[in-house]
């Protein structure tokens, strides 16, 4: 992963999910194109990557690293999950998708691991600003 000590991270709200005494429910975002993993050789685990189709308009889509998966979504299947994101900006204003899982890899800097992190499509992201 791009490791350039920015970062962009949010709380997120997942219906039917409570969390246990203390866990945060912030993860880190990486805005990303197709082909992304494949680029940068992270592994798919499941489901598929983010496709051109997931444009600006079309439903929000991510997919999320192996962290997030098993922090969040112990011992279940995670894909077609949906989640949504904490507070009132645009981003908030419908659900995300998660469509896949990929291994996990460095986010904010080498010393850092694991983060929970998801991967959205750019060309959605872009559109929320």
């Amino acid at each position: 992963m791009p490791i350039s000590g920015a970062e962009w991270k949010e709380d997120i709200q997942i219906p039917g999910y409570q969390p246990p005494s203390g866990q945060e429910l912030l993860v880190y975002f990486n805005s990303i194109t197709p082909g992304y993993f494949a680029t940068v050789r992270t592994p798919l685990l499941a489901g598929r990557d983010i496709q051109s189709r997931n444009s600006a308009g079309a439903p929000h889509v991510v997919v999320v690293n192996e962290t997030m998966a098993r922090g969040f979504f112990p011992g279940t299947n995670c894909i077609d999950r949906y989640f949504s994101i904490s507070g009132t900006g645009p981003a908030s204003s419908q659900p995300w998708q998660i469509v896949g899982i990929a291994k996990d890899a460095k986010y904010h800097s080498v010393a850092t691991w694991p983060r929970r992190v998801l991967h959205d499509c750019s060309f959605q992201a872009l559109s929320e600003l």
